[in-house]
């Protein structure tokens, strides 16, 4: 997932959970505490107490894992799926081969057994999301899944009953005396691979989260985080029996604790709210679209209406005419006028199906110029006038829009020059570049004018049917079109500035 999302209250449970419990590490580390040695009966309740919750946690793990990878097939769900699973394998098995259940499984327990465990535990925990991290959320290839399955899902757990059920431990990794001075070579090996691809993993994941506000990233960061720390206070602790013994397996559980939280609502929650989400997204648009088809299935109703009224309008002045004997020249004004706004409406009618008909098409760079150009032809032709001509001046770029950019122009003429009292007197048009903007500001010192234009504009709907609603209605469609807008700092002296994006400056 490469869009960045904003933090949400779930990152900063887990952040305030990881700090807890770190908290509680280091205060018991370094008062002392995680030395004292428990008696057997002691050290049995907290292993019977706590190998439970390691075993559920990982068990909902796995279950959320397997929602999430029917979502998203991607590396990283597949990673879960073989941590959960040997997670609850290692736990069990770790339990059974401690020495404190010597005297009931004397076959099993032993310290340099229950080692070989922990290593294959590690090598379960570490590695694989240090892989997954490097892959994010990729989708699984076939070679990949393969590669996952064989280490995670055949090797580790074999390797770990083979430490349990071979006659003697496989290798050695620690002496009798324990702590780091009774790590033997193997014990330096793996505590180093260990350790160094745990370190790997949190900055990888990290830098992910920074990016992306990833949820599982944040929630792998800060597990293996804790089974880092896990991992050192395993390493300093010289008796099976300590207090140290217990707090590592707590962070275990912690992590573990962690990723369920997070896979609970990256796999059941947070697909119902996306959902919710894009219900409601699709809501407004379905009522946009609504309010759209009944408005454009209304100006087409005017328009037939409109043709209807004209021909009876004519068909009545003749037979007036015909029945009086008068001169029918007022009646025949009357009727230039109405047919006039009626051809008007049409006309509006026309370029609204023709906005409505590229709102698909692609963007291009457009200039602004030419599209000046060709609303001052569309404008002469509706006022009836010479051909009228702008006065533009400023900067020679192009905008992101399309061929309907003069369509928008003409609007702004036609409301401009119809209440102008001199219409052959120019238009000022002034386009300045700043930044990846193009300001295309018309001077038109009607202030009144600009000013109801750019309130109508704002306005949520538009009911009305007529000539200014249908222009307002169209221009509003390009301006979202086109990422514009309409700067209102100069409408007290009539100046109407629209912003654009510059065809240069888009990414």
């Amino acid at each position: 997932m490469n869009t960045r999302r904003e933090p949400t209250a779930v990152d900063s449970f887990m952040v305030v959970v990881f700090i807890v419990f770190l908290a509680v590490n280091l205060y018991l580390v370094f008062s002392g505490y995680a030395w004292h040695v428990l008696t057997p009966s002691h050290f049995h309740l907290c292993i019977e107490v706590v190998t439970p919750i390691v075993v559920l946690l990982s068990g909902n793990v796995f279950t959320f894992a397997v929602v999430y990878y029917g979502q998203l097939r991607t590396v990283r769900s597949i990673m879960v799926l073989c941590i959960a699973s040997n997670m609850a394998l290692l736990a069990l098995l770790y339990s059974v081969t401690h020495p404190v259940f010597e005297d009931w499984l004397p076959v099993l327990a032993d310290r340099n057994r229950n080692m070989n465990v922990v290593v294959v535990l590690g090598l379960s925990l570490m590695p694989l999301p240090l892989a997954a991290s490097l892959s994010a959320e990729k989708v699984a290839t076939p070679r990949v899944k393969t590669a996952y399955l064989l280490y995670g899902g055949v090797l580790i757990p074999l390797t770990a009953l083979a430490c349990v059920l071979s006659p003697s431990p496989l290798f050695i990794v620690i002496g009798p005396s324990g702590g780091l001075a009774g790590l033997t070579a193997i014990g330096w090996v793996v505590v180093v691979v260990i350790v160094s691809t745990a370190v790997a993993s949190v900055l990888s994941y990290s830098i992910n989260y920074l990016r992306t506000r990833d949820w599982l990233s944040l929630c792998f960061a800060l597990a293996t985080g804790m089974w880092t720390s896990a991992a050192l206070v395993l390493v300093v602790l010289w008796n099976p029996f300590q207090v140290a013994e217990v707090l590592w397996f707590c962070d275990l559980a912690c992590g573990m604790g962690l990723v369920a939280i997070t896979m609970m609502v990256h796999a059941i929650l947070e697909p119902f709210s996306a959902m919710e989400r894009e219900i409601q997204s699709r809501t407004v648009d379905l009522e946009k679209s609504n309010r759209e088809s009944e408005f454009y299935l209304l100006s087409w109703a005017h328009k037939v209406g409109n043709l209807i009224q004209g021909v009876m309008l004519h068909l009545e002045l003749a037979a007036e005419a015909r029945r009086t004997g008068s001169n029918p020249s007022d009646s025949e004004l009357a009727a230039a006028e109405l047919s006039a706004e009626a051809a008007l409406i049409n006309r509006h009618v026309a370029w609204l199906a023709q906005v409505k008909s590229a709102a698909r098409l692609p963007l291009e760079a457009t200039d602004p110029r030419g599209a000046i150009a060709n609303a001052c032809s569309t404008v002469s032709s509706m006022l009836s006038v010479d051909q009228y001509a702008c006065d533009v001046t400023g900067d020679d770029v192009s905008v992101l829009a399309d061929s309907n950019l003069s369509l928008l122009v003409a609007t702004v003429l036609y409301l401009c020059l119809k209440n102008s009292e001199d219409p052959s007197k120019p238009l000022g048009v002034r386009i300045e570049r700043r930044g990846d903007r193009v300001r295309v500001s018309f001077l038109t010192g009607t202030p009144e004018i600009v000013r109801r234009f750019t309130e109508t504009l704002e306005a949520q709907s538009h009911q009305g049917l007529s000539t200014v609603n249908l222009d307002v209605y169209m221009s509003s469609l390009l301006l979202e079109r086109y990422g514009a807008h309409v700067d209102k700092s100069g409408l007290d002296s009539g100046e109407l500035t629209f912003v654009f994006i510059a065809a240069d400056g888009h990414k």
